[in-house]
């Protein structure tokens, strides 16, 4: 087989490099870039068609060889101004003359013979006859070149990090390319009037592919190491199939005695790589025009489910919440009654949120006799009223069967066809009630998993809807308690809007951290090693929202009182342990260093509370944490001497002040480097620390050097046997 032939498999991995680098977040640096690269694939291309003609003659493929070569050349000079950031005003002179002087030796390639005057061909390779213009075109390629170059190398210097290292292998795969071209290309036609090894240059451009394929999966050049990855395994897949077919034609022809064409063998090849590639692009389309046609339905449930969760993420109040689900669910399954009951924290009973279409006697009748809401708890599945009558069936006993009768005449006396249970903590909080469909269509399997995913996430939504509402009642709390104290209304008014913007944004940012997170990975749009980080990641921030929830709670538990601790002989040194393992993912994606040291000595057990004391030892670790800088550092200690035991949290991180330390262990109070740190603080944590150490007969302390020294607090508790 011609060598020759492997210049347009180059040109094919130029065009292939061009739709990569415009497969992921176009912008003008990688659309310039890519109009570089298929230009180079064009001017590659033509060069083989040049030594075998198709179509046109010779003579008009060297032509067109060097238009391609006048606008490749001109592109990568438009780009060596670009990138790897656009300047806010670009120089136009230089390009201007570049195009003036373009479009002349254009005219004189195509209008005149100057350039090209002549091919000659014979034993399968071509020598093109040159002109006089062919030296000025060379010396002005030979110019250009040499400024793009010098673009890059500048830019080298005034740039760090990955740019530098970007540009360095950009710079490095031009010049191995540039150089052979001009030798192969200018230099042996000038000099030694040979142009016989013109096909040679197209070869040169791999040590650009090569240098570029580096930089891209070590230095994220064009930002595809991501869709890299993935072409290059479909690549390899396409590979291997077409090679399969050669070897399956040649296979056929040698049992037949036949001596294939290599010609047709290597089309055969090539016109399987075209049906594989057009195979999925026309897959995807069919499939969309088949979900359009003929799954509207899905389709339709889908909207509904991004509307509801836009409509719920967007607002904490419950109210707006219920009548968001009531709403959804009944124009999106097309029903004549809906309705939900939640149970009252208060009283434990359930009441009626919102109901359409029910009367309010009949949803409080469903929950009367509590069979519904603990069969609901145990299994927490939708009951479906279709399939009561096999439960009644399938029943063990006499109460069970009677239950589940009276059960389905209750829910038949009032039309609910379909009750769901909303969970919260693996707690039945409330119930969703539905009606028959107004097309008296049953419930499908499609709907009830759509009817789950959407009290899913009503069930999160609810929860935090309830907590924002316990927050704001201890907000509410103190502000009377510091209007009996006679303090500022101005002060109180400021402190409890910024608590409640605080803990709402607390609520909410991890929330839908690891919800979003949750779906991609769901959905498959990541896997391998990303797909790992992002679900440590999605742990971290459970992990966040659930030091911002308990905070919550327990500073609601210390409110005018003093919990009852359930003192037990403990293993301190393993509570502390236990406190330390919620945080390595928290400090590494906040580019902590979290280091536990163990004490030389073993630690006495002590009477303690293990639960809160556990507490304690978080939100003073949580702290440390999120007040120190990225590439700081936070240390863990704990000894025992003189009849008392010290916990030790050392931290590298912004320091105290002495109205800091006034203030530190105060309910609502934060440091002034919280605004500067964006630090998401409520200004609860040392002081329920606080009051948990002083409840164990212990104390706990803050000490720092001054501004940007770090901090260290020491909990110091008496070692004590019994009490």
């Amino acid at each position: 087989m011609d060598i020759k032939f492997l210049i347009l498999v180059i040109a094919s991995l130029h065009f292939l490099l061009g739709i990569l680098v415009l497969s992921r977040r176009r912008d003008h640096i990688k659309l310039s870039f890519a109009v570089f690269v298929w230009f180079t694939a064009l001017w590659s291309a033509s060069l083989y068609f040049y030594e075998h003609p198709l179509v046109f003659s010779s003579l008009a493929w060297i032509k067109i060889v060097y238009f391609f070569v006048i606008v490749l050349i001109g592109s990568l000079f438009y780009f060596s101004f670009v990138f790897p950031v656009k300047p806010e005003k670009t120089s136009k002179w230089p390009l201007t003359l570049y195009s003036g002087l373009g479009l002349v030796f254009v005219y004189l390639l195509f209008g005149t013979k100057q350039w090209v005057w002549g091919v000659v061909c014979q034993f399968n390779q071509c020598e093109t006859l040159l002109g006089p213009v062919y030296v000025w075109f060379g010396i002005l390629c030979a110019i250009f070149i040499v400024w793009t170059l010098v673009n890059f190398v500048q830019k080298y210097r005034n740039n760090k990090g990955i740019q530098r290292m970007q540009l360095m292998y950009l710079f490095l795969g031009l010049a191995l390319t540039v150089v052979p071209v001009l030798f192969v290309d200018v230099l042996l036609p000038v000099v030694f009037n040979n142009s016989s090894y013109f096909w040679l240059s197209p070869f040169s451009p791999l040590a650009m592919i090569i240098c570029l394929a580096y930089a891209i999966t070590r230095y994220r050049l064009m930002d595809i190491r991501l869709v890299l990855k993935k072409s290059g395994v479909f690549l390899l897949a396409l590979i291997i199939v077409v090679g399969l077919t050669i070897f399956a034609i040649w296979l056929m022809a040698y049992l037949m005695n036949y001596r294939p064409n290599p010609i047709l063998m290597v089309g055969g090849a090539i016109a399987m790589a075209i049906i594989i590639l057009l195979f999925i692009p026309l897959r995807s389309f069919l499939q969309k025009l088949a979900d359009k046609l003929l799954f509207r339905k899905i389709t339709s449930y889908q909207k509904a489910l991004k509307e509801l969760s836009d409509k719920i993420v967007a607002t904490i109040d419950l109210d707006k919440i219920v009548n968001s689900i009531v709403e959804t669910t009944k124009n999106t399954m097309g029903l004549e009654r809906a309705g939900v009951l939640l149970r009252d924290e208060a009283t434990g009973q359930y009441k009626i949120q919102k109901i359409i279409g029910f009367k309010e006697e009949n949803g409080i009748s469903l929950v009367r006799d509590n069979f519904l809401t603990e069969h609901l708890q145990k299994t927490r599945r939708p009951l479906v009223y279709e399939e009561l009558k096999l439960m009644m069936r399938d029943a063990q006993d006499e109460p069970t069967k009677q239950a589940l009768l009276n059960l389905r005449d209750n829910m038949k006396r009032i039309e609910a066809v379909l009750c769901l249970p909303l969970m919260i903590k693996d707690k039945l909080e409330g119930i969703v009630v539905l009606g028959r469909k107004l097309s008296e269509d049953a419930y499908s399997r499609e709907d009830l998993e759509v009817l789950e995913i959407l009290i899913n996430q009503t069930s999160i939504a609810i929860e935090n809807a309830r907590l924002y509402d316990q927050v704001k009642d201890l907000s509410e709390n103190l502000q009377e308690k510091v209007d009996e104290q006679t303090k500022s209304l101005k002060e109180l008014l400021a402190m409890k809007t910024e608590f409640l913007n605080t803990v709402s944004h607390q609520l909410r940012t991890p929330t839908t951290i690891f919800r979003s997170m949750l779906s991609m990975i769901t959905e498959g749009d990541i896997s391998g090693k990303q797909k790992e980080e992002w679900i440590k990641d999605s742990y971290g921030a459970a992990n966040r929202l659930l030091i911002v929830i308990e905070g919550i709670l327990e500073a609601n538990t210390f409110e005018g009182r003093t919990p009852s601790f359930d003192f037990k002989l403990i293993d301190l040194e393993q509570v502390l342990q236990e406190a330390v393992k919620i945080f390595p993912n928290i400090a590494q994606r906040k580019g902590v260093m979290l280091e536990y040291q163990k004490p030389e000595q073993k630690l006495p057990q002590i009477m303690a509370d293990a639960r809160w004391l556990k507490s304690a030892f978080v939100k003073v670790i949580d702290n440390a944490i999120w007040y120190t800088r990225k590439n700081g550092k936070v240390v863990v200690k704990c000894q025992s001497s003189n009849n008392k035991v010290q916990i030790i949290v050392q931290d590298t991180g912004i320091g105290l002040t002495q109205d800091d330390k006034k203030i530190l262990f105060q309910k609502f109070q934060r440091g002034r480097g919280s605004l500067g740190m964006n630090v998401n603080s409520s200004g609860l944590g040392l002081y329920i620390a606080k009051r948990i150490v002083q409840g164990h007969s212990g104390e706990i302390t803050a000490e720092s050097e001054g501004e940007d020294k770090g901090s260290v607090f020491t909990i110091t508790l008496p070692i004590m046997q019994e009490i």
